[in-house]
């Protein structure tokens, strides 16, 4: 048995139990069935999950199914993985909920035990609520007396019904905030898969730089990321996207890696709609994301270069522009997967051989990791991205970006970052992986317009437009 056999079965294992807890969290709030279900029944729903988890797992990492690079594959991936992000989001909320009401019912238990002063005796359900069932009937009456209203009690009037029968049971809590809480999953699926298919939001920065003082006019840097083409992106997708990027203005192209997504691409469908794109004066540079490398580097590479991309592979070109000096330089993912490496010897080397000459230093990476070290090699601007913003964010009013899913596994998630006298710039990318949604982290293209510093801003500054 392989590895990826083994982690595959995993995956199909750890699915089909957040299915199957989700399926009884439902089944005991929703529809007040807190009897076990009987075998006859339980038995069947766990291999129907099962099969439901092999089936989604086949039809992403086989091509027996669906072909790669048809829209049956596309449309069965997107489905099959927004039911498995809908499943996961539910199975969190459902256990945070199903912890709230294990202390609501020990919350319970102990004012209860409080208000008669007895610890002792089970609990059972009444007309009158949770009442312990070893109560004499003067000691229920005494019980039901002190949760009278106090308002009812001083107007010299008392209530048939207990202030706590005339509030929503702990039942009907439940009952009510799974509800809402699995509508919830369903709106946030559905908002986040209309976001991931909206066109890429266009920011616009300047980027002010004291090595282009005596720069006459802006040179304009078009910033594109992690397209993923052949999962959930394909060739209606790929086809907008060229023709939003030929409707930029600007005079270099800058891609920086997970053009691809998998071995199971059909490269060869991107291939001529990647050389639509517009040459641009000083050209189209692209580096290699480590999705590039699983789609194979045999493949990605040639495809990039038919494309007419200038590919830069832990190498550095030098251009002018009037009076100013403009290094460009891109490396290979260090995490690919044919390094196996945190830092590869071919970073290493790429960094020693940062350019001295005065002139504006910008390197393109897929990774975001190497910016404290390209700051320490006096790197003017970094351009990155990988991360994707994290995909899903969730708003808070004092986070600028909030509290992403990227944080989880990285201390950058998207926009500007200042260190030294380094800034770089995180893409949210175009593309999607794992999950087709964006949730408040909308799909985007970079244009960072490259300014002289001047004598009233700071080197290294920017600003958005």
């Amino acid at each position: 048995m392989t590895r990826m056999s083994v982690i595959l079965g995993f995956i199909a294992a750890l699915l089909t139990l957040c299915q199957w807890f989700t399926f009884v969290c439902v089944r005991r709030y929703l529809f007040q069935r807190s009897a076990k279900m009987r075998r006859r029944w339980a038995y069947p729903m766990l291999i129907a999950f099962g099969l439901l988890a092999v089936t989604a797992i086949r039809i992403e990492f086989g091509a027996e199914v669906f072909p790669p690079g048809t829209w049956a594959r596309q449309g069965a991936s997107v489905i099959l993985r927004s039911y498995v992000g809908c499943i996961l989001v539910a199975t969190l909320f459902l256990l945070i909920l199903r912890v709230i009401a294990i202390l609501i019912s020990c919350t319970g238990d102990l004012i209860q035990l409080t208000i008669t002063g007895l610890g002792r005796g089970r609990w059972s359900e009444s007309a009158h609520g949770c009442l312990p069932v070893s109560l004499s009937q003067p000691e229920t009456e005494r019980y039901l007396e002190a949760r009278v209203d106090p308002e009812e009690s001083r107007s010299g009037t008392k209530s048939a019904v207990p202030i706590s029968c005339r509030h929503a049971t702990r039942r009907e809590f439940l009952r009510m905030a799974a509800s809402s809480g699995l509508a919830a999953t369903a709106g946030v699926g559905i908002h986040g898969l209309a976001a991931a298919y909206s066109p890429p939001v266009v920011e616009t920065y300047d980027f002010f730089d004291h090595h282009l003082d005596h720069l006459a006019k802006p040179i304009v840097l078009i910033h594109v990321t992690d397209v993923h083409f052949g999962m959930f992106f394909g060739i209606h997708e790929l086809r907008r996207l060229v023709d939003r990027l030929n409707s930029l203005e600007g005079d270099a192209l800058c891609v920086t890696g997970d053009v691809f997504h998998s071995g199971h691409t059909v490269i060869e469908q991107a291939t001529p709609f990647l050389a639509k794109l517009r040459p641009r004066l000083l050209g189209n540079f692209a580096v290699l994301g480590n999705h590039d490398f699983y789609a194979r580097e045999a493949r990605s590479v040639p495809s990039l270069k038919a494309a007419g991309f200038t590919l830069l592979r832990n190498q550095w070109i030098t251009f002018s522009r009037g009076n100013c000096t403009i290094h460009v330089g891109g490396v290979d993912d260090p995490m690919a997967v044919r390094t196996r490496a945190k830092e590869s010897r071919e970073l290493a080397t790429f960094m020693r051989k940062t350019p001295l000459e005065s002139g504006l230093r910008v390197v393109l990476s897929h990774r975001p990791d190497l910016f404290r070290r390209a700051a320490k090699n006096k790197v003017d601007l970094v351009l990155a991205g990988h991360l994707h913003g994290g995909q899903i964010v969730i708003p808070v009013p004092d986070r600028e970006r909030g509290i992403s899913v990227a944080n989880a596994v990285s201390e950058y998630t998207c926009g500007w970052y200042k260190l030294a006298k380094s800034a770089m710039y995180l893409n949210r990318g175009v593309g999607l992986s794992f999950l087709p949604w964006r949730v408040w982290c909308p799909p985007e293209i970079a244009v960072i317009r490259l300014k002289p510093a001047g004598d009233w801003t700071r080197s290294g500054s920017f600003r958005k437009v």
